[in-house]
């Protein structure tokens, strides 16, 4: 049997352990409260003050809390201010990205071309030694006259190719950069749509302040405006990434031209060269600097 000291002692354990977890539900209240900034002398931050446009999910209707007196409507001023700092970043962002891209294009322009260059001055002087090498082997007047046939022939082959190449070359730069004005004028139309709707969102807001309309219904008009307003950005801006088709297409117009170039080149030299080996039989494939002088495969494009 339980003594009645015991009883007792239980008794006034059991007191002490209600009374602690009162007093620490107590704590955890007023800690929660002070932490969401719930005191009443302060008014409610309200949800369009920080990176209104940058965020993708808008607090309107979502902040239950009643705005205190003087509320939004006070701080009307820095709240568009930062609006505004914001509509001026993304124009700027924009802009600079665009410039970006243009510099990196013709940076990637200029190393192609240089390694053309390269290349065909490479080929040029393969093809002066391979066709030297052949004049030194003709004795006779027919094989003179075969090599300076085979040298025309291969000759205007290499220009062909070059003109080809260097034309299916700025076909593709041209349709390039006609996609990058195209896109950066809609970029641009889209970004001052944007930019209109959030300042006939502003001005909206500032009349209602000066009118005397309640904050939380100010608030909640400003907050669905930039979220429309956003939302259509969004959908103009993967309206403008659809545009990535078009430079599939001029890719592979590209290639189909430089693979078009490289066959007629490869056939015409394959058909002087066996007209050459007539006269000087296996000497033209033996000859190491054939396959430099001609090829079809070098990087010139």
């Amino acid at each position: 049997m339980i003594s009645l000291t015991n009883m007792r002692r239980m008794s006034a354990v059991a007191t002490a352990v209600a009374l602690t977890a009162s007093m620490m539900t107590a704590s955890a209240a007023f800690a929660v409260n002070n932490a969401v900034g719930r005191e009443d002398n302060r008014p409610v931050t309200p949800p369009v003050r920080a990176g209104i446009i940058k965020r993708e999910g808008d607090a309107a209707g979502k902040d239950k809390q009643k705005d205190n007196a003087g509320g939004f409507c006070a701080r009307i001023t820095d709240i568009l201010t930062k609006t505004d700092r914001e509509l001026d970043g993304l124009s700027g962002k924009a802009d600079t990205r665009h410039t970006e891209q243009t510099k990196k294009i013709e940076g990637n322009r200029d190393a192609r071309d240089s390694i053309k260059q390269t290349n065909r001055l490479q080929r040029s002087a393969a093809l002066s030694a391979h066709i030297a090498k052949l004049k030194a082997l003709a004795d006779t007047d027919a094989k003179k006259q075969a090599v300076t046939a085979y040298e025309q022939v291969i000759t205007a082959a290499l220009a062909a190719k070059q003109t080809a190449v260097d034309a299916a070359t700025a076909a593709y730069r041209t349709a390039i950069d006609t996609m990058a004005a195209e896109r950066q004028t809609v970029l641009q139309t889209t970004v001052g749509a944007f930019s209109g709707a959030v300042k006939s969102a502003e001005d909206k807001a500032k009349a209602d302040c000066a009118a005397n309309v309640a904050d939380a219904t100010v608030r909640t008009a400003f907050t669905q405006a930039i979220k429309v307003a956003r939302q259509k950005l969004t959908i103009d801006r993967k309206a403008v990434e659809k545009g990535k088709s078009a430079l599939s297409a001029a890719t592979a117009a590209e290639r189909s031209a430089l693979k078009k170039a490289d066959e007629d080149f490869r056939i015409t030299v394959e058909a002087a060269r066996k007209a050459v080996q007539v006269f000087f039989g296996d000497t033209v494939r033996k000859e190491k600097d054939t396959k430099s002088a001609t090829s079809t495969n070098e990087r010139d494009h």
